[in-house]
């Protein structure tokens, strides 16, 4: 079977590429999706643009083969790669959610592009909300499609024992509480919902003074350095990381993470931003049932609603907090959270391809 230059055979790939055959066994492929590239030519009239088209292959051995072929060609490509080896990751979601029934905002990191031209691998970096409600299904897809191994958990004592983690087969659990025990605003205990009633003043003002804290105390310090070496040590399959939502201590992670592998600030801004979507059904739920639980008015429910929110101005203020009081978040990383050149190097090793 031929896609452009490609023959596709029952269990490997062959093609030629500037002058060389290459041959690659469908069980050396990680990774696949089309990429397309804007050109232009010189003409007559003047410069005409236009698109190149390839397939890239990315191998274990995080080689990047890059296919040429036309628009049709890579989607008819792709689709039968994925038939006759569901183990290779089709596609470049670029940190988009995976589809799950029962868990609104899980999602694979994989594709999404740093400054220096390299990309996320995918099944290899999730981020979530907590676990405890994750059906039957949706366990074996994380376990079986991408290959879950760790599972490191931001929540407090609290909200671990009120909503606990599932028991997963083969997968290791690590507790690593990122704030102490219940800090309004962010943890989600059944007490600090309650607590959000009470709170008087701008919800946003209080969102932007409790965000910073999360890089700047040192307990939450501790935490994320102890989450990095937990990144440094998954040398296969999945590791994910969570807390309650997703959203507030996962989004100030992932903000360092994706920093320390060069991504921009205008990328990780978007991954941060997508949760708004993600768990707005969640967030009406949860606020009419405090509604029906407590008959609070509806000022109240407004104060609740901006802090169950995903806004920008707060993942905006941890950036003016580093940027004012180390210069760059590599500089925090590095001075912080011990995140050495080496350490990065390796980071980047484990998790990176060229794009």
């Amino acid at each position: 079977m031929r896609f452009g230059k490609v023959e596709l055979q029952e269990d490997r790939i062959l093609y030629n590429r500037l002058g060389r055959r290459y041959e690659i066994s469908l069980k050396e492929i990680l990774w696949a999706y089309h990429r397309v590239e804007e050109a232009s030519a010189k003409l007559c009239c003047g410069r005409v643009p236009f698109e190149i088209h390839s397939v890239v292959l990315v191998t274990g051995e995080k080689k990047t083969l890059p296919c040429p072929m036309s628009g049709e060609e890579a989607q008819g490509f792709l689709a039968q790669i994925s038939r006759q080896n569901p183990r290779i990751a089709v596609g470049c979601p670029k940190g988009c959610r995976i589809a799950l029934s029962s868990l609104p905002n899980t999602r694979d990191l994989g594709g999404i592009a740093t400054k220096d031209g390299y990309r996320i691998l995918p099944r290899r970096l999730i981020r979530s909300g907590q676990l405890s409600d994750i059906s039957p299904e949706d366990a074996k897809t994380l376990l079986e499609e991408y290959n879950l191994k760790t599972i490191v958990d931001f929540r407090t004592d609290t909200e671990r024992e009120e909503q606990p983690d599932p028991v997963l087969e083969g997968v290791r659990y690590i507790v690593n509480p990122v704030a102490k025990e219940e800090t309004i605003g962010i943890t989600r205990e059944r007490k600090g919902f309650l607590d959000l009633l009470e709170l008087n003043g701008d919800s946003k003002e209080l969102m932007r003074a409790i965000y910073p804290s999360l890089v700047r105390d040192k307990f939450s310090r501790e935490q994320y350095q102890r989450f990095f070496d937990c990144l440094l040590a998954q040398e296969e399959g999945a590791v994910l990381w969570h807390c309650s939502a997703g959203k507030d201590r996962v989004g100030v992670g992932t903000m360092l993470l994706l920093s320390a592998f060069n991504v921009s600030e205008d990328v990780i801004r978007k991954d941060y931003i997508r949760t708004r979507g993600y768990l707005r059904e969640t967030n009406e739920t949860l606020i009419a049932r405090l509604a029906e639980q407590t008959g609070a008015p509806e000022e109240k429910l407004e104060q609740v609603r901006i802090i169950f929110e995903t806004e920008e101005e707060y993942l905006d203020s941890v950036f003016a907090f580093l940027k004012r009081e180390y210069g760059t978040v590599k500089a925090y990383l590095r001075k912080e959270l011990d995140l050495t050149e080496d350490k990065l190097q390796k980071l980047r090793e484990l998790y990176l391809c060229k794009g």
